[in-house]
């Protein structure tokens, strides 16, 4: 049977690859129609066979095997397309993202921050509260460190605090907080605009409207979603599941051991720097008069993550290096996401450019779902069609298609797109419904100690229904109002 099944595996992923190979190389060559070029048949191809691939087969080669495939294709020579791709700013500021949110996860203030929410005197005795602060400080550790390791640390400190007061696995309650815990954590890679995919997504957008977000707008959005967001999820599991808290309230500072909660010298300095990082990054947005943070502002995001990197450098504690440059970049950089990033810059205009006749025929093909309504509901309709896709296909993918394919549609109502590209952005960072959408949902379902699948699909869809719910009416309302 094992063997049965290893051999079916294997004539499944080489029937994908031949699936990705021929739409990059061969669905070009297919007679053009509803509009579409010679050549934009080509990039089609190309386009549908990296969608495909990012689903169903893998990030990386899948990535780069794209970016050739714009080559043979006769879109592009091949140094536009390295220059366009690796030597885009939005790559660069990705390679380096990764190292400085290595340093961060190594320092501990991963287990600091966790071990921090629980300790506060305000949750004694108030499982709810509890609830609301704790979901709220695995999303802030997220944004700040790193979504899995954040997702991860919460898990234990949660089993920890779960196992004292009486709880075991497979209570709804748990349950409850693993589903939390995964979906808080997801969307800390939402909640600052240079995080990987917002800045991927937002550079997307630009390329293709001139339109800019401004960073200061968008942490008042995000961050008003997220706050709302979790205290909706509360409240989902106090009046509508009706989740047993009663040992909850036997919760206290105490619970936490209190050397846990003291910030060694390393850790301080790593936080000195993370201040400074974002503050380079939030205040030149607001005083762009002022000529020396006018030049700061003007190194960008991948400058300004380089040159925090650099003082880094300059540091050390009890003799030892702040970090190694060499040790750190070799173990953190995800190379499979810095080449997605790559040939998204360049696929992204390339569905766009007039010259391949593609983006009228989008239009056409979705006209009769998403044409000939007020930005409100073309809003909400194309907001929930992108929170249902994150959850059941990669979200980071999804992503990638849905910020070209809105556009058209926006540039047709003659509307700023940016309320659309923010929610699109909201909802793709909510993946948890298949193992399919995401790492975090993926690690989730694989959590068998803690986490009955039957049970977590009975929160799970109530959970997706409040989602659905919250974007249409809470997520629209606000990104119009504020953008």
């Amino acid at each position: 049977m094992g063997a049965t099944a290893t051999k079916n595996q294997v004539i499944s992923y080489w029937v994908k690859v031949f699936v990705v190979v021929y739409l990059m190389f061969g669905f070009g060559y297919l007679q053009p129609f509803g509009g579409i070029s010679e050549i934009g048949m080509k990039v089609l191809g190309v386009f549908l066979g990296l969608l495909f691939g990012w689903i169903f087969v893998a990030i990386d080669w899948v990535s780069l095997l794209g970016l050739f495939a714009l080559y043979f294709a006769g879109y592009m020579t091949i140094n536009e397309i390295f220059a366009g791709s690796f030597g885009n700013s939005t790559t660069v500021f990705i390679i380096f993202l990764f190292i400085f949110t290595d340093i961060i996860s190594k320092s501990g203030l991963t287990d600091y921050l966790g071990n921090w929410f629980v300790s506060r005197k305000m949750v004694a005795g108030k499982p709810w509260l509890f609830t609301t602060l704790y979901l709220l400080g695995a999303g802030i550790t997220a944004t700040l460190t790193n979504t899995i390791v954040a997702m991860v640390v919460f898990w234990q400190i949660f089993y920890a605090i779960a196992k004292k007061l009486g709880y075991k696995p497979f209570d709804r309650y748990p349950t409850f907080m693993v589903l939390g815990i995964t979906l808080t954590s997801a969307f800390g890679a939402a909640l600052l605009p240079f995080k990987v995919l917002p800045i991927l997504l937002m550079n997307s957008y630009t390329s293709l409207s001139g339109e800019t977000v401004n960073y200061g707008l968008y942490i008042a959005f995000m961050f008003t979603m997220f706050i709302l967001m979790v205290i909706g999820y509360t409240l989902l599991g106090w009046f509508v599941l009706k989740l047993d808290t009663d040992k909850l309230k036997g919760i206290n500072p105490d619970i936490v051991d209190t050397s846990k909660l003291v910030l060694t010298k390393k850790q301080k300095i790593v936080s000195v720097f993370l201040s400074i990082f974002i503050l380079s990054l939030l205040v030149p947005s607001f005083f762009p008069e002022i000529a020396w943070l006018a030049k700061i502002n003007g190194l960008g995001v991948a400058g300004i993550t380089i040159f925090v990197l650099l003082l880094m450098m300059f540091v050390k504690v009890e003799g030892e290096p702040l970090y190694n440059f060499h040790e750190t970049a070799s173990r953190s950089i995800a190379w499979g996401v810095v080449f997605l990033a790559g040939a998204v810059v360049l696929i992204s205009g390339a569905i766009t450019n007039p010259e391949t006749g593609i983006q009228p025929f989008i239009v056409d093909l979705l006209s009769p779902i998403l044409a000939g309504h007020n930005v409100y509901l073309f809003t909400a309709i194309f907001a929930v069609i992108a929170l249902l896709l994150a959850n059941v296909a990669n979200n980071l993918a999804m992503g990638i298609i849905l910020v070209p394919i809105s556009y058209p549609f926006i540039s047709d109502m003659g509307i700023s797109g940016i309320p659309i590209l923010l929610l699109i952005i909201f909802c793709v960072n909510l993946p948890v419904l298949l193992p399919s959408a995401s790492v975090n949902a993926a690690m989730m379902f694989s959590n068998e100690e803690w986490v009955n699948k039957k049970q977590m699909y009975s929160l799970l869809i109530p959970t997706l229904i409040y989602l659905i719910i919250f974007t249409i009416f809470i997520g629209n309302f606000l990104a119009n109002l504020m953008f």
